[in-house]
């Protein structure tokens, strides 16, 4: 076989005249076959068979080079064959080649060294997604916020400090000059150093500088005290802001009562009142400061007559959309078995109009007058002869009996 094939593909001299090349049909690409449409099962089968008996033939590219081991076509390009793809030139139909899914790594998210979750030695968390990360990194960087916003909070207490100890100087430096012991502090400083040297003079002057200290130390903590006083005002406003949000969790119509706001203005003038005293002493941050006002609040809106009356009210409220839904219920079901009742008696009225046209015996109609020849003999005609009274199980059955008689008697010797 490999002569033969090695005759056949070898090119012909320059000379010699060209040979007739035989014409090939075209091989039928995927697309063709698609165009044809999908392969039915026994051809799908017949194609597989093909491609276990048929031995690929072996091509020699041109250019001399030498063919593939085992046969396989110089893949071209440097495209890699399908794995496990058949052939389409052999009958088999393509496979459709689905890409491969990259794999997703997982993003490792680095936990802060001063964050509360390394105290619990957890270094890093991972997220499965873009997502994921983002979800993580705000979670983490909201503890590193509120840090940077304390922060930021001391340094601006400390330029206050600073800018009110300065601005102390000056307003005690020009008090001090003003007054009338300066100038004559001045001219006794001035007398000690001329007679006795600067080292005298100095403890003169240190001395007749405590009056100037006191003026300072003064204006200081008038300065400093309108600071404190608002800061704690506006760390008041946020606490009793931060608690009325906290009042959502009460029922609407409580908090919509008229008097609501000026009850929770009472109560947080109450509660102030009771942490001067030193009540709460549990209470070391915010939130457990909200958590005992939360209580302390609910206490006194139970005392409220009006509160009193509108839980009684949310009762009634509850119990009438109760009773309805249970009436809802009730004449839903009433009404579907009003439905059920209908439809069973219309489909029994169906039966009977139907039963009434249809015959009483195989054998057809028979007239009134043979009707009693068809009654048993041992009955002497003493049968229920009125139909409209039987079941259907009763009619069907004396229609059986009825016709058993009769063929009896009928096929019955003489």
């Amino acid at each position: 076989m490999t002569d033969v094939a090695t005759e056949t593909l070898v090119a012909p001299a320059a000379s010699d005249t060209p040979a007739e090349t035989p014409i090939t049909p075209a091989a039928e690409t995927p697309l063709a076959e698609e165009a044809r449409g999908p392969l039915s099962r026994r051809e799908a089968k017949s194609g597989l068979r093909q491609d276990r008996t048929v031995e690929p033939a072996v091509e020699i590219p041109a250019g001399g080079a030498e063919p593939a081991v085992g046969g396989a076509e110089p893949l071209v390009g440097g495209a890699e064959p399908a794995v496990g793809g058949a052939d389409p030139a052999a009958g088999g139909a393509a496979p459709a080649v689905t890409p491969p899914v990259e794999a997703v790594a997982p993003i490792v998210v680095p936990i802060p060294a001063d964050h509360p979750l390394r105290k619990l030695g957890i270094q890093e968390l991972t997220a499965k997604s873009p997502l994921e990360e983002r979800g993580i990194r705000a979670m983490l960087n909201s503890y590193v916020r509120r840090k940077e916003v304390d922060e930021r909070d001391h340094k601006i207490a400390m330029y206050e400090e600073k800018i009110a100890r300065r601005d102390a100087q000056e307003a005690a430096d020009q008090k001090w000059r003003s007054t009338p012991g300066y100038q004559s502090a001045v001219e006794r400083y001035t007398e000690l150093k001329e007679a006795y040297g600067e080292d005298v003079a100095n403890q003169f002057w240190r001395g007749v500088s405590v009056e100037y200290k006191q003026i300072e130390d003064t204006e200081y903590q008038t300065r400093i005290g309108a600071i404190k006083e608002e800061r704690e005002q506006a760390a008041a406003e946020t606490w009793a802001q931060q608690a009325w949000q906290n009042q959502a969790r009460l029922p609407e119509p409580i908090r919509t009562l008229p008097d609501f706001p000026r009850w929770f203005q009472n109560a947080t003038l109450a509660f102030n009142a009771e942490l001067e005293r030193g009540a709460y002493p549990e209470a070391q941050n915010d939130q457990d400061l909200h958590a005992a006002f939360g209580k302390f609040f609910s206490a006194r809106l139970v005392a409220e007559p009006a509160v009193v009356a509108a839980f009684k009210g949310m009762e009634t409220s509850k119990q009438r959309q109760s009773q309805a839904a249970t009436e809802q219920a009730a004449a839903k079901q009433r009404e579907r078995e009003a439905i059920e009742k209908a439809a069973v008696e219309k489909a029994m009225k169906e039966i009977a109009a139907k039963r009434q046209g249809s015959p009483l015996h195989p054998l057809g109609n028979l007239p009134a007058s043979a009707g009693r020849d068809r009654l048993p003999a041992e009955s002497n005609g003493d049968v229920e002869t009125d139909l409209s009274k039987m079941t259907p199980h009763q009619l069907r059955k004396a229609q059986r009996e009825a016709s058993r008689l009769d063929s009896r008697r009928r096929l019955a010797p003489s």
